[in-house]
């Protein structure tokens, strides 16, 4: 589905009409090395990207965010076997600081996430496993700067631009779609960024869109990239169009993905001292005069996109408005396959819309992830198509991951601001798919707002702006995440009589779990993890501890609390 970026270089393109069977053999390649590095036990190398002859610019690190622990209570014992690792400049214009101000929003905030309870005080728990005094693998070379090069990609397009037209209603354009001519081959061109982890595309003049996330040790790419670039009959109801043309989009200032996802952005780049690599996107929206910056940066040697967005109002009167992050996901795949699990922290959500008619109306708050006898959570008992927010989250992430291709995307954000969380899919009897492709192809939509839904609006006051930063990063062979942060993703699962852990994370570290029932200390073990290599382990259940609660912590080199989670 995307391109195969090994083959780029400098002012050459590359027929996208070729990448399926490139893809699904580095995609076949990944999986078998994934199962023998299982079956042997230990995690794979580092992989640096093919090298390409385009103009690169690079630069020689990191910081981490950490999140406050929780905490459980009573019941007895199991046995830990030792650990095992298993591997899996063409400028632009900028915009200047913008003075910060609060903002308001329709309705109040969001609630704050709840705490789990704490364990039984004064309790002196006796480990199981003893602590080590030195994690389980070696730790790796200080990684790379970021490298970065402009290159051009061929896509085939059908002939929209013809078909284009203004009017006195909307500064945007509106289509024609009785005009648009079959599809050609044309040439975008595309920023690339990367380190020895991850490799970003992005495509400044379709919408400034993050296009693609590439996982470089195993080849596989996170976001969806149709085959084709054709306008959908979807979008705002007064333009008439949308290009599912895939990557991460930037929507706003209305709901759904708004006006500007295929306007040209102005696009620069700038290199750090730490070896990170920053790319700044920005726009001018026109029925309101919104400033909107997008910086996203990457460091050395992460799988993490910190993702900062500005939306500054400089005019004299309060603008109305909605912000939304768009990411259209098939993680290590060409469609999105029946392995993706959907993670929302959350027990209900609230229907946007719904093709399915066993499934609640728009409007309708909804149990989640189990309802009338299905796990919503599997994207494989999605029937028709489905969109949801979730209103009221436990936690500040959200995720997709794929039990067959084994890589997912962890969304890391500060809920206090970024009030909205939503997912939409077309399940397995849509029938519009060839409203946006050719292929059959299907994808899903993991979003981030402003806003708590696309029924609410943001008000922002003469000469002040918002921003934030949020997380969004690769995880791989670690399993589907009960829980995860900005740094951090773990998988736990009861399965039969064992404990089945996964760790996954950003950046590479040596970090302790701990994993306790009650007052009675199970696990305290220091384990070394990467991008490249999660931690996984399954620990056999005493069975005495029969159905009790299990508290897993795990914590930085300070002993610091960085994620926990109670498994019922």
């Amino acid at each position: 589905m995307a391109y195969n970026r090994a083959m780029l270089s400098a002012g050459r393109t590359v027929n996208v009409g070729k990448r399926v069977l490139v893809r699904r053999t580095l995609h076949a390649f990944a999986l078998l090395m994934l199962l023998l590095s299982a079956l042997a036990g230990c995690k794979s190398s580092t992989i640096t990207p093919a090298a390409s002859t385009g103009t690169r610019t690079s630069t020689p690190t990191t910081q981490t965010t950490k999140t406050a622990a929780h905490t459980e209570s009573a019941a007895p014992s199991i046995q830990a076997p030792s650990a095992t690792a298993l591997s899996v400049p063409e400028a632009g214009a900028t915009a200047s600081p913008m003075p910060t101000a609060d903002i308001s929003a329709t309705p109040a905030s969001a609630p704050p996430a709840t705490a789990q309870p704490s364990p039984q005080d004064g309790a002196t728990p006796e480990a199981t496993v003893a602590p080590t005094t030195e994690p389980t693998t070696e730790p790796t070379a200080e990684p790379e700067g970021v490298s970065a090069w402009w290159d051009e990609i061929s896509i085939n397009t059908y002939g929209y631009d013809a078909a284009l037209f203004t009017d006195a209603t909307l500064p945007y354009p509106q289509l024609d779609h009785t005009l648009v001519t079959p599809p050609e081959m044309r040439v975008y061109r595309v920023l690339h960024l990367t380190n020895s982890v991850i490799e970003l595309t992005f495509m400044p003049d379709l919408g400034g869109r993050l296009y693609q996330i590439r996982f470089l040790p195993t080849g596989q790419e996170l976001l969806y990239n149709n085959t084709v670039i054709k306008p959908s009959h979807w979008g705002p109801a007064e333009q008439g169009w949308w290009l599912a043309a895939g990557g991460i989009e930037w929507c706003l200032p209305v709901e759904e993905h708004g006006y500007l996802s295929a306007e040209a952005w102005e696009a620069s780049l700038s290199m750090s001292a730490d070896g990170s690599a920053t790319v700044t996107l920005y726009n001018i929206e026109k029925t309101r005069n919104i400033q909107v910056t997008v910086q996203v940066r990457l460091r050395p040697g992460s799988s993490a996109v910190q993702v900062r967005s500005t939306l500054y109002n400089p005019n004299a009167e309060t603008k109305s408005l909605q912000y939304w992050i768009n990411a259209m996901l098939s993680p290590g795949a060409d469609s999105v396959s029946n392995g993706l699990r959907f993670v929302v922290p959350s027990s209900s959500v609230l229907v946007h819309s719904s093709g399915d008619a066993n499934l609640p109306t728009a409007g309708a708050v909804m149990p989640w992830p189990f309802y009338d006898g299905r796990d919503l959570s599997y994207y494989s008992s999605w029937q028709n198509w489905l969109g949801f927010f979730g209103y009221n989250m436990e936690a500040s992430f959200s995720a997709v991951y794929d039990e067959f291709t084994q890589i997912g995307m962890v969304r890391a954000y500060p809920a206090d601001i970024a009030r909205g969380v939503k997912f939409f899919g077309p399940g397995s009897e849509f029938p519009e798919v060839g409203d946006y492709t050719d292929d059959g192809s299907k994808y899903v939509e993991m979003w981030g707002g402003l806003t708590p839904t696309f029924w609410d609006y943001a008000e922002l006051a003469p000469g002040a702006s918002v921003s934030w930063e949020e997380t969004w990063w690769v995880t791989a062979g670690g399993g589907t995440p009960v829980a995860a942060n900005a740094e951090l993703a773990l998988a736990a699962q009861r399965e039969g009589d064992a404990l089945a852990i996964g760790l996954m994370a950003a950046d590479p570290g040596a970090w302790r779990i701990r994993i306790s029932s009650g007052s009675e200390q199970l696990v305290d073990q220091i384990v070394q993890v990467s991008p490249q290599a999660a931690y996984r382990e399954r620990y056999p259940l005493a069975a005495a501890l029969g159905g009790h609660k299990l508290f897993i912590e795990v914590l930085d080199a300070n002993d610091q609390a960085v994620l926990s989670y109670t498994l019922t």
